[in-house]
């Protein structure tokens, strides 16, 4: 499936070249709700977005398929190892089923590598402009201290060309401070965009912009799956008990890093809900579309097996 709508790329560049943007970032960041606002500030031009999702069942691609149907989803790992294959051959289909693609927007999963969907990018005979990664402001810098995830987050940041600083709103101006410090010595090239709830424009992926660089990633490593990360899928066949499931869910262990999913709810019956917890609160969001047949959710594990 390919979706068909979108802007056109905002940088200069050869005559038929496709550009790429990939968008990267850990569980939780806000990667989804980035991607669905730049569709909806579509103006009419047509984007393929290709959708990664960490386990079984492919949660971000149905949130982001609630604004249009057309997604191509890569479900069951990371997209730079277990599917690697599955990505070039989705990038050659959405340049051969459209005649004139304006761009390819790639949302990795939390535990990607963008600097090899990069790669692979390229290889298909896209033109791959900046790599955006999004940080959670609230828990970016502990997460990159974390025995299990710190690698991973660190990885992302190193391959940032535009880092979306995420969820500012919900940390206080002292503890912003810290982190555009720690953001200036971690990430130093990278150009810093701070926002709530991904409200950023397509003019974050221009390569003109004088205070962004443009990064070869041809020669970046490839790196080995990251195993510390493990996905479990629960199904519903009834709607779910909003404080129950609200209950429940906050009084997961930390090392559930990251549940998400799409319930039905008994006091709500008429439409989807999407369910969020990423290291704070538990968010319920309501969907403009109808209710799940079954409700599902997926808890995302860090740590040893």
């Amino acid at each position: 499936m390919i979706r068909t709508q979108g802007r056109l790329w905002s940088g200069r560049m050869g005559p038929g070249a496709t550009p790429l943007h990939v968008i990267g970032g850990y569980l939780g960041s806000g990667k989804t709700t980035l991607v669905n606002r730049l569709l909806r500030e579509a103006d009419g031009r047509r984007v393929a977005v290709l959708v990664n999702d960490f386990g079984d069942i492919d949660i971000d691609g149905e949130l982001i398929a609630s604004i249009d149907d057309d997604v191509v989803s890569l479900t069951n790992g990371c997209i730079c190892c277990s599917l690697a294959d599955g990505l070039v051959e989705a990038f050659t289909a959405v340049r051969t089923r459209l005649d004139h693609l304006d761009v390819v927007v790639v949302e990795a999963s939390g535990v990607a590598d963008p600097g090899t969907i990069a790669r692979l990018g390229r290889a298909a005979g896209l033109h791959v402009g900046p790599l955006v990664i999004v940080a959670d402001a609230a828990s970016v810098e502990r997460r990159s201290r974390d025995r299990y995830v710190g690698d991973t987050v660190v990885r992302q940041l190193d391959a940032a060309d535009v880092c979306v600083v995420n969820k500012v709103d919900l940390v206080d101006a002292a503890a912003l401070d810290r982190l555009r410090r720690w953001l200036a010595e971690r990430a130093p090239a990278a150009r810093v965009i701070e926002t709530v709830r991904g409200e950023i424009g397509w003019d974050a992926f221009d390569v003109t912009s004088s205070d962004h660089r443009t990064v070869d990633h041809s020669d970046d490593p490839v790196h080995e799956h990251d195993d510390s990360h493990r996905a479990r899928t629960f199904v519903y066949d009834t709607p779910l008990d909003r404080d129950r499931l609200m209950d429940e869910t906050a009084r997961l262990p930390e090392s559930v890093v990251r549940v998400k999913g799409i319930v039905a709810l008994t006091d709500d019956p008429d439409r989807a809900w999407a369910l969020h917890r990423s290291g704070g609160p538990v968010e319920l969001e309501r969907l403009d579309a109808p209710p799940p047949a079954t409700s599902r959710v997926v808890h995302i594990t860090a740590g040893p097996s």
